[in-house]
């Protein structure tokens, strides 16, 4: 292999380490998502990329041993969509803040994967490794890769889409994408019930000052986040969501709310 720079393979490097499939159109899609740790050093990074040069369809088990969840889903007739958006749209992508390259990009809500294609001509689809490092920018949505705390304070991990950033607290919005598989008809006079893909979402916050970049669940009345604040910093909060007559419920109004706060 000729010279390669560090730029050229750390980009390599973001599709080396991704399970590649063919989402055929108007037909069942069978999904393998992988994940794996950073290469150290130049050298393992070209390694990684002289394994995607050399990479065909029979030699996919190679990355089966990292991670095999398989999603088998047939959406062609299904109501409603695992994407928030299914064609790919222009994305910058950073490693902290240093800018790795230009794709074109498509989040899968239901599978919590970022798909990504070097060109949208392209045939190849790439899920974009899981790494907090890595954040993706449109122009209007920032993805990051986050640990999330729950309502139920159960601990996970996953992709949440930055909506307001400041000195005191980050605000978050997580996309989800649920399936619920459909029934045949009991009899003549009943119709069947179709599959069906539903979207909802829940809000995340993570406070600067705690040290603790774990993002924590938002509840509609703000309730945890209230009962989180001292006395005083809970007057305030509720006066001016009073005085500006927000409405916790709305994304306008939290993303109001927060940047209120990071003003402060």
């Amino acid at each position: 292999m000729s010279s390669i720079s560090s730029m050229q393979l750390r980009l390599l490097y973001i599709f080396s380490l991704t399970v590649l499939y063919n989402l055929p159109l108007m037909a069942q899609t069978t999904i393998n998502y992988n994940t794996s740790s950073r290469p150290s050093g130049d050298a393992a990074m070209e390694a990684a990329a002289n394994l995607m040069t050399r990479r065909n369809p029979s030699n996919d088990f190679l990355f089966s041993n990292v991670r095999n969840a398989e999603v088998n889903v047939d959406w062609k007739n299904a109501s409603g969509s695992p994407y928030l958006k299914e064609s790919f749209s222009p994305c910058k992508l950073y490693s902290n803040n240093e800018q790795l390259g230009s794709f074109y990009y498509r989040y899968n809500a239901y599978s919590d994967e970022i798909e990504l294609k070097e060109s949208l001509s392209s045939p190849q689809i790439s899920s974009l490794v899981q790494n907090k490092h890595f954040r993706l920018i449109d122009g209007s949505n920032i993805y990051t890769y986050n640990t999330i705390v729950s309502k139920k304070n159960e601990h996970s991990e996953g992709h949440l889409n930055l909506l307001e950033d400041g000195e005191h607290f980050s605000l978050f919005r997580k996309d989800f994408v649920t399936f619920k598989k459909g029934a045949p008809a009991p009899n003549s006079m009943v119709k069947a019930t179709p599959d069906k893909f539903t979207n909802f979402t829940e809000f995340y916050y993570v406070e600067k000052s705690s040290g603790n970049e774990q993002a924590y669940f938002l509840d509609n009345n703000l309730k945890n986040f209230l009962n989180s604040r001292n006395k005083n910093e809970k007057v305030k909060i509720k006066t001016i969501i009073k005085e500006q007559k927000l409405n916790t419920k709305k994304e306008a109004d939290l993303i109001l709310l927060f940047r209120l706060l990071n003003n402060r």
